[in-house]
């Protein structure tokens, strides 16, 4: 039986609501052309309501990723880079959306968080015993050419060393035994023993 919902969002099958479909299909069109719009209304008018009908009507068409902009702060917005950073981490905190992405999308925004975990690292001792240790921040490199002009994804200097980090998302054995040789002949372009090859399995 259906009843008036004056709180949260209205559901078609159990509330009386106002047919919305035309509203939905306008909105699309913006979608489709590529626009930036904004709903904006004061509470109870539908808002949540109608962007999840959107949401349903676009995944016909689109892959759809709702994100909620409040779990960024303010210094999120600072600069550009602030708001890139505080936008991939939205990913990282929520798994299924991330997992809802295309892999395309997944590839890029794998990498950069993976990025930002190795360019922001906790100290070793943790709180305030750092700024008494002899602990120093890892200079990160993103995409260094090796000494044969090819692009690594990621070369730390640390106290002297080189440490090459490559990045992939994993797509079986095959594609791994072959990131396994792309990364073998960096470190042999470079006399290293050693490197790491980070595989991310959503």
């Amino acid at each position: 039986m259906e009843r008036f919902n004056t709180a949260a969002v209205c559901i078609p099958s159990k509330h009386y609501m106002v047919d919305i479909t035309s509203r939905v299909k306008e909105i699309k069109k913006l979608v489709d052309g590529g626009a930036y719009f904004a709903i904006n209304r004061a509470r109870q008018y539908g808002k949540t309501t109608t962007l999840l009908a959107l949401k349903r009507e676009l995944e016909k068409d689109y892959s759809v990723i709702s994100l909620d902009f409040q779990g960024i702060s303010r210094s999120g917005f600072s600069t550009e880079e602030d708001f890139v950073q505080a936008f991939c981490r939205l990913f990282k905190k929520s798994p299924a959306t991330y997992n809802a992405m295309p892999d395309e999308i997944k590839d890029c925004i794998g990498e950069y968080i993976a990025l930002l975990m190795i360019d922001e690292p906790s100290c070793p001792a943790g709180g305030s015993l750092c700024q008494n240790s002899e602990w120093q921040k890892p200079t990160l490199i993103d995409e260094e050419r090796n000494r044969d002009r090819r692009r690594m994804d990621v070369v730390i200097h640390y106290r002297g060393r080189r440490y090459i980090i490559e990045l992939k998302i994993w797509h079986g054995d095959r594609y791994n035994a072959k990131a396994e040789r792309q990364i073998m002949d960096y470190l042999d372009s470079y006399g290293l023993d050693t490197g790491y090859l980070l595989s991310f399995n959503f």
